[in-house]
C-alpha cells in the first residue's frame, strides 16, 4: 500500500514502524523526508550488513543522508555510506537492525528547523539522531506520511 498526502504538519511527532520478515536479506531499510524533488531530500536508511555491490561499498547502521543534485540519480549513489558529490552523510552508526525483530522509529520535526529520530526496541532506545536543517531549507517545510505495506515512509516536503 501506498499513500501520498499533502497534509502539512508542523511541530509534530510521528510514530511508525520498521520491520523485515526474512533472513534472506540484509538490504536497506528507512524512510525518506525533507522532499523537494528527486534530487533534494534526507534519506534515513539502515543496513543489516556490511555489503559491497557492483564495487560500491555500504557500511551496516543507521544513516542520515542529504541528497542535493541537479544531476539524475542512480540506485548506486544511495548506496555508498560515505556519500558522493550527490549525496552527503551527515550521520552514521554501525548499529545493525535484526531480522524479524519491530523497531519503532519516532520522527520529531520542529518549526526552529530541528529534525530528531530516534530507532527503539522494545522500549529501549537504540539511537536518537539529532540535527538541525540549515535556515535555506526551512521555511517551506511540511510532512508528508507513506505507510508502505506495513512500513511507514515520511517526507517532509519543500513547498514552493
Amino acid at each position: 500500500m501506498l499513500l501520498l498526502s499533502d497534509i502539512q504538519v508542523e511541530n509534530s511527532i510521528i510514530n511508525g514502524k520498521l520491520k523485515v520478515d526474512s533472513s534472506s536479506d540484509d538490504d536497506f531499510i528507512g524512510f525518506i523526508f525533507g522532499y523537494r524533488d528527486q534530487g533534494h531530500y534526507y534519506l534515513f536508511d539502515w543496513k543489516q550488513g556490511t555489503q559491497t555491490w557492483r564495487g560500491y561499498y555500504a557500511e551496516n547502521g543507521m544513516s542520515v543522508k542529504v541528497i542535493n543534485t541537479d544531476i539524475p540519480m542512480n540506485y548506486e549513489d544511495l548506496w555508498l555510506t560515505a556519500g558522493n558529490d550527490k549525496v552527503k552523510t551527515i550521520y552514521h552508526n554501525n548499529i545493525a537492525y535484526k531480522d524479524f525483530v519491530e523497531y519503532d522509529f519516532t520522527l520529531k520535526f520542529n518549526n526552529d528547523g530541528h529534525f530528531n529520530i530516534i530507532i527503539s526496541n522494545d522500549g529501549t532506545i537504540l539511537d536518537d539522531i539529532r540535527y538541525m536543517i540549515p535556515h535555506i531549507l526551512r521555511e517551506n517545510l511540511e510532512i508528508t506520511i507513506i505507510p508502505d505495506n506495513g512500513q511507514c515512509i515520511v517526507l517532509l516536503l519543500l513547498r514552493n
